[in-house]
């Protein structure tokens, strides 16, 4: 089972700082690698940044995909490749969440670039997508995005699916009530905890490991 750091750990979420406290021990926790935020700039360089403006984050009210990166670079936004770059270079995993679903094909297009060229390997990543209209490739795992609910139909291409936890009893039950939708494909489960309490978290990932081992978890 890997464990993802949630756009990174304890400083300014997708940033450099984040990544790096999620890289080595820290506060007594090591992760196997990042979850991290996709999109496009105006002049199609992939961007790791969560929103599509950067009013919360940066507090300027910029659009991302009407500015060009040598703008957005004034406020230190990673690339995409700087950021595989870094995972590469501490040996470690990540998952590339991509946010808009029109965005899907280009960026997937551009790693299996990278992969082909040998820049970074396809065993450093996974994808989240949002939208069945993708370009599958053997070399590019894929995992599609739900709230929630594991859907009782995937599409088998896809390696698996992310899923958003809300540590509800009701949540809880559908997940391990479900997990026959994944198992007999074999389809690998992520799951995202936001909100959760850590006193009862622990038993439901014991059930949950119990029951299905191809998971893997994403904690902010």
């Amino acid at each position: 089972m890997l464990v993802y750091a949630h756009r990174g750990y304890k400083k300014k979420e997708n940033t450099i700082e984040a990544f790096t406290n999620s890289f080595s021990k820290f506060d007594g926790l090591e992760f196997d690698g990042i979850e991290f935020d996709v999109r496009l700039s105006r002049d199609k360089i992939p961007v790791v940044i969560h929103d599509s403006k950067l009013l919360r984050t940066h507090n300027v009210n910029i659009v991302v995909h009407l500015t060009n990166y040598i703008d957005l670079k004034k406020y230190n936004l990673l690339t995409l490749l700087e950021t595989l770059n870094l995972v590469k270079k501490n040996k470690k995993k990540c998952l590339i969440d991509i946010k808009v679903k029109s965005n899907s094909n280009f960026i997937i297009a551009y790693l299996k670039d990278l992969v082909n060229r040998k820049i970074i390997s396809s065993s450093m990543f996974k994808c989240i997508v949002y939208t069945d209209n993708v370009i599958f490739d053997k070399n590019i795992k894929l995992l599609r995005a739900y709230k929630y609910i594991i859907p009782k139909n995937i599409n088998t291409d896809f390696h698996g699916i992310a899923l958003k936890y809300d540590n509800t009893i009701e949540n809880k039950k559908s997940i391990i009530t479900s997990l026959d939708n994944l198992r007999s494909n074999n389809l690998h489960l992520n799951l995202y905890f936001e909100k959760y309490e850590s006193n009862t978290l622990g038993n439901f990932l014991k059930l949950l490991l119990n029951a299905y081992n191809n998971v893997s978890l994403s904690f902010d």
